[in-house]
């Protein structure tokens, strides 16, 4: 929808205002799950993950998308929830084994769920398919975080900087690199990267965000 679009132009830079666009688009189309979508990640992004929570949950009672269960999985994971994370991580893995079934090429979202939290090798069996066969940005930098969890770093780091080639303002592409070059050796890139991410976007993931802060602790000053 329209004010769905709006919102999501508007997260990064005025979360604030992206929450009051999805608030108003749901006041006259209470439900809609593309709505409910765009208020959790504005509730996000100014760091409310109980509503975020609820919202999702709103959404996927609606249209189980893939998305929406994977996002409420995650936000679970990152509140200690671990039993009801890894369930709608088996729920995330059925809609992705009919997806599989009717020959769906799997997209980004597909390939980084494997990398995380399943088989990194299928990860990256998955990651060139999809690159292969939909050969967009996010598929790159999908395929890149496969390589990495896989340990073939250098490989990694090639394709996450096609993932950033153009300048895509993406704290979720930053993070990738960021970390594979933190495996690499490369502390200051490394650096630099999650710090951009972070400027991008402070809470851009419940659980990368934080281990963005982490490894930047981790790695010696920031500055």
């Amino acid at each position: 929808s329209p004010r769905h679009h709006l919102t999501l132009l508007t997260l990064q830079e005025d979360p604030g205002q992206a929450l009051a666009t999805a608030r108003a688009g749901l006041r006259a189309t209470p439900h809609e799950p593309a709505l409910l979508d765009a208020r959790a990640r504005a509730h996000l992004a100014l760091g409310h993950p109980g509503k975020a929570l609820r919202d999702y949950a709103a959404a996927a009672a609606r249209v189980p998308r893939p998305a929406y269960i994977l996002a409420i999985g995650e936000l679970h994971e990152s509140l200690g929830h671990q039993r009801r994370a890894q369930a709608q991580y088996a729920l995330y893995r059925d809609q992705l084994r009919l997806l599989r079934d009717a020959k769906v090429t799997p997209d980004a979202g597909a390939v980084l769920f494997e990398a995380d939290h399943g088989s990194p090798e299928r990860a990256v069996r998955l990651g060139r398919v999809a690159v292969e066969e939909q050969p967009f940005l996010s598929s790159q930098d999908a395929y890149a975080w496969a390589l990495h969890r896989a340990g073939r770093d250098q490989e990694a780091l090639v394709r996450a900087d096609r993932a950033l080639q153009l300048g895509t303002r993406s704290p979720l592409y930053h993070f990738h690199r960021g970390m594979i070059h933190f495996a690499l050796g490369n502390a200051g890139a490394a650096r630099r990267d999650l710090r951009a991410a972070l400027d991008i976007d402070p809470r851009f993931h419940p659980l990368y965000a934080p281990a963005a802060h982490s490894a930047l602790d981790r790695n010696g000053p920031t500055t």
